[in-house]
C-alpha cells in the first residue's frame, strides 16, 4: 500500500585538506543546502537536466521477511538501487513501534565495507515520553571516501541494488502466531532526515513516494514531524537553484511471523521378507 506520497583554501597538509572535505561533506548532508548554496560547487550537469519531479532515480528498501515467532535475532539488509545514478552520502532514520522487536544495533552494509567509505555512525535516538514517536528510532550517516587531493569521491556504489547498513532486530519470546507483523520504517524529525547526497556534493535528495507493507501503529498528524509520509513541502525552497530535489522511493520492511511447520517426512513402504 502506498502511504503518500567546496573548499578554497590556501596550501594545506593533505591529512588536513582531507579533514575539511569529510566535515564539509557532513554538513552537506545534515542539511546546509536546505537554505545556502556555496558559489563554487558546480552541479554534475547530467544529473541537474534530469532532476524531474515525475521520475525517481533512487530506491531505499528495508528488507521484509518471513520470521518464526520465538526470541531469535534477525539482521535486516537496508539497501540502496541508484539505477546508475550515484551518491555520496546518506543520513537515515529508522524505527519500530511495534511490541514485538526491537532494533538493538546496525552495522555497515556492502556497499560502506566493499567501497571503504570515510564515515559511519549509527545511534539511537532517545524517544521516551515523546508523542507520536516509535519505541525504537536510529539514526544512522555515512559518507564516501574522498581522494585527498580532489573533491572526487573515491567508490559510489557497486553499479547494484547493495546493502548500506544492516539493522539487528531482536523479537519477543511472546509473539503471538496469528497475522503478526513488525513494521521497520523510515521516519523524519525534520528537513534533514532520509537524504542523500549527489556524487557532486551539491543536490540533496529527499522523498518522491512512501510506500507501506505493514501496519506500523503510529498516530500520524498530518505534515507535522515526526512524521512517517516523508519530507514535508515547507522543507523545500523553489526559488533556490539548489533546492533540494524529490528523487527518492523509500520502502518500508519489517517482520511477517509464521510459524515454521516442517514438511512431513515421506512414507516409506515396508520391506517384505519372505
Amino acid at each position: 500500500m502506498e502511504s503518500r506520497k567546496m573548499i578554497a583554501t590556501s596550501p594545506a597538509p593533505a591529512g588536513l585538506f582531507h579533514r575539511w572535505i569529510v566535515s564539509a561533506v557532513i554538513l552537506l548532508v545534515l542539511g546546509l543546502s536546505m537554505s545556502a548554496h556555496a558559489e563554487s560547487a558546480e552541479p554534475v550537469p547530467a544529473l541537474m537536466d534530469s532532476l524531474s519531479p515525475d521520475s525517481a532515480r533512487y530506491l531505499v528498501r528495508i528488507q521484509r521477511t518471513e520470521s518464526p515467532p520465538i526470541n531469535v535475532a534477525e539482521t535486516l539488509t537496508v539497501t540502496v538501487e541508484t539505477y546508475g545514478w550515484p551518491f555520496a552520502a546518506c543520513a537515515l532514520k529508522i524505527g519500530t513501534n511495534s511490541p514485538y522487536v526491537d532494533i538493538i544495533g546496525i552495522i555497515k552494509g556492502e556497499i560502506i565495507d566493499s567501497c571503504e567509505w570515510e564515515f559511519f555512525r549509527a545511534s539511537r535516538v532517545k524517544t521516551e515520553n515523546k508523542p507520536r514517536y516509535p519505541k525504537s528510532l536510529w539514526s544512522v550517516i555515512a559518507l564516501a571516501k574522498f581522494s585527498p587531493d580532489t573533491l572526487k569521491a573515491v567508490c559510489l556504489g557497486l553499479n547494484r541494488e547493495a546493502s548500506i547498513m544492516r539493522l539487528i532486530v531482536v523479537s519477543a519470546p511472546n509473539v503471538p502466531i496469528k497475522d503478526s507483523t513488525a513494521a521497520i520504517f523510515f521516519l523524519w524529525e525534520d528537513c534533514r532526515d532520509n537524504t542523500l547526497s549527489d556524487s557532486s556534493g551539491s543536490v540533496l535528495l529527499i522523498s518522491q513516494k512512501i510506500f507501506d507493507y505493514y501496519d506500523s501503529e503510529l498516530t500520524q498528524d498530518g505534515d507535522a514531524f515526526p512524521t512517517r509520509l516523508g519530507t514535508p513541502e515547507q522543507c523545500i525552497n523553489p526559488r533556490l537553484e539548489s533546492h533540494p530535489r524529490r528523487k527518492i522511493e523509500f520502502h518500508n520492511g519489517g517482520l511477517d511471523f509464521k510459524l515454521l511447520i516442517p514438511e512431513s517426512a515421506p512414507v516409506v513402504s515396508p520391506v517384505k521378507i519372505n
